[in-house]
């Protein structure tokens, strides 16, 4: 029951709220969307101000919601550097993965550890986590990639030419 209206109405007409037991709304969305009406009809130069002042915390470069910002955040809180960190590394590999050779774009890390090992390209910093970062497995794929290529080689070599 809506606490405003006081009509009965599906759970479908509540949006969600985190803070309330059961994660719902106590007031319907029709009165909700009426009583933020009736707020900005009040004082509509208020909500002008204060969406300018969240277009331009987004749009500072360097500032925290900015591309550059999150990216820091990012770093910080998953891996331990910063951008300047990420970037003597790019540096130090001379901007390309060590396995394959293409561009360097991820930090690649130990998730046993969390120490970070370089920057390696997409495909192959998956490739690693699939493998569940264990070098036996690694090289048992060797191995299967190697024996497969002298089977086919084998079986497509003509016979008595």
């Amino acid at each position: 029951m809506c606490r405003k209206c006081k009509e009965e109405k599906p759970l479908s007409e509540f949006g969600a709220n985190k803070r309330y037991e059961g994660g719902l709304e106590r007031r319907c969305k029709e009165c909700l969307r009426g009583m933020r009406q009736d707020a900005y009809d009040r004082n509509p130069e208020l909500y002008r101000q204060a969406a300018n002042r969240k277009r331009k915390y987004r749009r500072e470069p360097g500032g925290p919601d900015s591309p550059e910002g999150r990216r820091r955040r990012h770093l910080q809180e998953a891996y331990g550097i910063t951008p300047e960190d990420e970037k003597r590394l790019l540096e130090s590999q001379g901007g390309l993965c060590p396995i394959c050779g293409s561009p360097a774009q991820v930090v690649d890390h130990c998730h046993t550890t969390g120490r970070v090992r370089g920057l390696l390209c997409q495909k192959c910093n998956r490739g690693l986590g699939h493998f569940i970062d264990n070098p036996v497995m690694l090289v048992r794929a060797l191995e299967y990639l190697t024996q497969s290529r002298s089977e086919y080689h084998r079986m497509n070599t003509v016979v008595g030419a």
